[in-house]
């Protein structure tokens, strides 16, 4: 027997739950943190990606996607508060609802844009189709990610619409 199962076996059940209960607290307490810096990451990816675009306001609003990764419930204003899903991938899913019109005309899309994110402390995990890493959350480190998705939007939009994409990180709203 271990110099710690004898100290356990000796312990008082108080004590042990002592200890379960700052084990708990520890746990929750990177948990928490952990949550806060990936809605703090969606939020920016967010609110820089409807920038990149040239988004008018109140053109890029956020959903929360259920665990099929599909929008559900209301779209809201871009803000810290972002509901993410937990994907098959490790990643952590947002929805980016974009609304495209022209003026002066009755011509419009709309599009929601399925969004991967992750936090460590190498930097970010990205995703949207392809994954990005990138090593600090700024408009200048996002720049290739926020590249790729709007050569992605063009090269969706010059296709007819029968041969449109539909997946994961991108799906057409009708």
């Amino acid at each position: 027997m271990t110099a710690d199962v004898k100290r356990h076996i000796s312990m008082h059940p108080a004590d042990r739950y002592k200890k379960l209960c700052e084990g708990a607290a520890e746990s929750s307490k990177g948990f928490l943190d952990r949550r806060a810096r990936r809605k703090r990451a969606a939020a920016t990816v967010a609110k820089l990606m409807a920038e990149y675009l040239g988004m008018p306001n109140g053109g890029a609003t956020v959903v929360e996607v259920d665990s099929n990764l599909r929008a559900k419930g209301e779209r809201r204003p871009i803000g810290a508060d972002i509901n993410l899903q937990p994907g098959d991938d490790g990643l952590w899913y947002f929805g980016l609802d974009l609304h495209f019109e022209k003026p002066s005309t009755s011509h419009f899309g709309g599009v929601t844009l399925y969004i991967g994110v992750d936090v460590s402390e190498e930097g970010l995990l990205l995703k949207h189709e392809r994954k990005h890493r990138v090593r600090e959350l700024s408009k200048e480190a996002l720049e290739p990610f926020m590249r790729q998705v709007y050569e992605d939007l063009l090269d969706n939009y010059s296709r007819s619409p029968s041969k449109r994409r539909s997946s994961i990180g991108f799906v057409e709203e009708g």
